[in-house]
């Protein structure tokens, strides 16, 4: 049955790792790299080209070749298997520290040593398929070589170990992750071994969509800067190294900018109607878009942005900046001063050219903040109004998420992010519209390096409601955000973001506490340090008992505190006011918290009694209370009433002049 060379090595792959499963210690060595034809990302999950595949048996490459050693090799003619053979290779430089054992190697499989010559073959029966073929061969040789292998010295050096193999796999679903891209058809040749590039592993087992979630001050911004954005923003250098910049240009640039940009950069002056069409950077905006008539978006693109004074251009109607103009053979220019007139355009247009922009450096991602009057308009696409001869004329702008799908869409060997920072705060419905189903794993859309679909992919576009532009979130798309559930707790979230992303919760870890000391201890005027990471435990721990874990305090509060000021001051500006709003001004559970109750002081060990005893007046409380008398405030008493208490924070957390007791009592209760 004829089939595609992806669908061969997949197959072949899938026989290995069943004969695997019945033969404990049975290991092989498949293709970890890629090269310039993108093969590992195609599918060819082993050595070889379009018409031949070579399963190695031995880790070991050499100078010579690199990739294939001893392994079993199939070629292929008109989709079907036309040879099945073993193949030894080694290069001439082992000839000399390994001939004992290529000898060795040689004579189990029937081949004659020749001196100076470094590859070998012998044709294998082909059995009733392929499974019968591979398993009769690995049957027969396995075991045998495996001990040829194992007798020898450095034999870690040959034996791909159960190390390696975990290895070789994780590339291959790093791989399988990024999603396959369309490979040139190639020539057969017997090595691919030049210019190979390193499969990068970093978005193993790394979700599509997820959100950190948790309480406040518990470091789940700066997780994603530390953590996440390192991941997007370095990448494997491009063939062409201004190939980054200006996948980065279309996705965000008008037509008119583009068509700017395709002019500015051809070379040639003037340029017809054709040749900017031809051009690669306007294809590159064409493959993104789902315009059916781009020459007529061309035309009416330069005439538009052609000065009223033009006398090559009787055109109506006419909007700056005024770049372009038309000679009288219908060939286009740039005004001269162009780039006065747009100096952002000018910079940018100058980064194609130059390349100022290398890949290895690129920012793969976009950061937001939403918000209540976030919405679709500024997520996905909008109208913006352009003032046009005295009216109002509105043009489609893309926004944050479909500037960065357009860049993936254009480089799928890479992976992009949307950052969202409070993605619960925004209404998401509103938000996302119509993208909230495509962003599930199962509908994303997989493209080739053009930026055109693959074929039989499975993944789901739609018409966007502004541009008409067809439009599907592409694989290589993740997009991560963080929600604070002290605003809302996850399960009054959004079902349909529920359903569709991963969570990851953020908890307080009081042990990033470091204090001067690393340990997290300060020091105090009365010589007995302040144990900052137990005073956040005490203090998470009664809040978790009244009102749940997602409302207690991150560390975040008390990352930077090295001194009691600065312990005063976290308190009197943050905490103590996050505790007013978590309580409602329940001032008697909030004493509770601090350990500032009446009660709590019956209970606390005689030395700590004994100290507090010894602090002057009210220094070892948060929060103090007096009771306010009727005639105090209106004149009169009354019976009618009993007196309230009034709450106040203490005036010394202010003054810096509260007592380390204050603190301490709290986790020594």
């Amino acid at each position: 049955m004829s089939k595609s060379i992806q669908e061969w090595n997949e197959e072949v792959f899938n026989l290995l790792m069943e004969y695997r499963s019945s033969h404990p210690g049975f290991t092989f060595a498949p293709r970890t790299k890629d090269d310039k034809k993108g093969r590992f990302r195609s599918g060819l999950w082993f050595q070889g080209t379009d018409s031949y595949l070579f399963v190695g048996l031995t880790a070991l490459g050499d100078a010579h070749n690199k990739t294939k050693t001893i392994g079993f090799a199939l070629t292929f003619k008109n989709g079907d298997i036309s040879r099945s053979y073993v193949e030894v290779v080694f290069g001439s430089d082992y000839n000399r520290k390994r001939s004992d054992y290529f000898k060795k190697v040689l004579e189990l499989f029937g081949l004659q040593w020749q001196d100076g010559k470094y590859k070998y073959s012998a044709n294998l029966p082909m059995q009733e398929g392929l499974k019968q073929t591979l398993y009769s061969f690995l049957d027969t040789y396995w075991e045998k070589l495996k001990a040829l292998m194992s007798a020898q010295p450095g034999a870690d050096e040959l034996v791909v170990t159960e190390e390696r193999f975990a290895k070789y796999l994780e590339k291959k679903q790093a791989v399988m992750h990024r999603g396959p891209i369309s490979v040139p058809p190639a020539v057969v040749i017997e090595s691919d071994d030049e210019d190979e590039e390193e499969v990068e592993e970093s978005y193993t087992g790394l979700p599509l969509n997820l959100i950190l979630y948790g309480p406040p001050g518990t470091g789940k911004t700066y997780k994603l800067r530390t953590e996440w954005l390192p991941r997007f923003t370095s990448s494997t250098a491009l063939p062409d190294p201004r190939e980054s910049t200006r996948n980065d240009f279309v996705a965000s640039a008008s037509w008119w900018e583009v068509i700017a940009a395709a002019i500015a950069t051809s070379g040639k002056a003037p340029i017809s109607v054709d040749a900017i069409f031809s051009s690669p950077i306007v294809q590159k905006k064409l493959a993104i878009s789902s315009n059916n008539n781009v020459r007529a978006t061309l035309w009416s693109n330069l005439m538009t942005h052609t000065s009223p004074a033009s006398k090559t251009v009787g055109y109506a109607r006419h909007s700056e900046p005024f770049i372009f103009d038309k000679n009288p053979d219908s060939t286009w220019v740039l005004v001269p001063d162009w780039m006065t007139k747009d100096e952002d355009l000018a910079e940018r247009i100058n980064a194609l050219s130059t390349g100022a922009t290398n890949v290895s450096e690129s920012k793969r991602y976009e950061f937001v903040t939403f918000h209540q009057s976030y919405g679709y308009e500024e997520f996905v696409e909008g109208l913006r109004p352009i003032a046009e001869d005295g009216a109002i004329r509105y043009e489609v702008v893309p926004g944050t998420f479909l500037r960065v799908c357009r860049r993936a869409q254009l480089d799928p060997t890479n992976h992009y992010a949307v950052f969202i920072d409070e993605i619960n705060r925004g209404n998401i419905s509103r938000i996302f519209g119509e993208l909230i189903t495509l962003v599930e794993s199962d509908k994303r859309v997989r493209y080739n390096n053009e930026g055109k679909r693959l074929p039989g992919d499975s993944g789901i576009e739609v018409t966007l409601p502004y541009s008409g532009t067809l439009f599907g979130v592409p694989a290589n798309v993740h997009i991560i955000g963080t929600m604070n559930t002290a605003d809302r707790s996850i399960a009054l979230l959004d079902m349909a973001l529920r359903r569709r992303f991963d969570f990851e919760e953020v908890v307080p870890d009081p042990d990033l506490i470091k204090g001067i000391d690393g340990r997290g201890w300060i020091e105090t005027d009365d010589g007995d340090p302040l144990q900052l990471p137990e005073l956040l435990r005490s203090i998470n721990k009664r809040i978790n008992f009244y009102l749940g874990r997602d409302l207690m305090i991150g560390h975040a509060y008390l990352t930077k505190v090295r001194t009691m000021q600065d312990l005063h001051a976290a308190f009197a500006k943050k905490i103590i006011p996050l505790l007013q709003e978590y309580f409602y001004a329940d001032w008697e559970k909030i004493r509770l918290i601090l350990g500032d109750h009446p009660e709590q002081r019956k209970h606390y060990p005689d030395q700590v009694r004994a100290a507090l005893d010894g602090v002057e007046g009210n220094e070892h409380l948060f929060i103090i209370s007096k009771k306010l008398a009727h005639s105090s405030v209106f004149g009169f008493g009354s019976s009618d009433q009993e007196d309230p208490w009034e709450y106040q924070v203490n005036p010394a957390l202010f003054e810096g002049t509260l007592s380390p007791w204050a603190y301490r009592k709290i986790y020594c209760a």
